[in-house]
């Protein structure tokens, strides 16, 4: 994941650019991690 990529996703105000992030490993567990990394109240 780029750096752009984790500011959108970490100030949860949208979604980053398609193939931005990569799972690897288990990609249930990656999903889910980015599904919530918003974090702005």
């Amino acid at each position: 994941m780029d750096r752009e990529s984790f500011i959108v996703l970490a100030g949860g105000r949208r979604e980053p650019a398609p193939g931005a992030v990569v799972i690897e490993g288990d990609g249930q567990l990656g999903a889910a991690i980015v599904a919530v990394m918003g974090s702005t109240p």
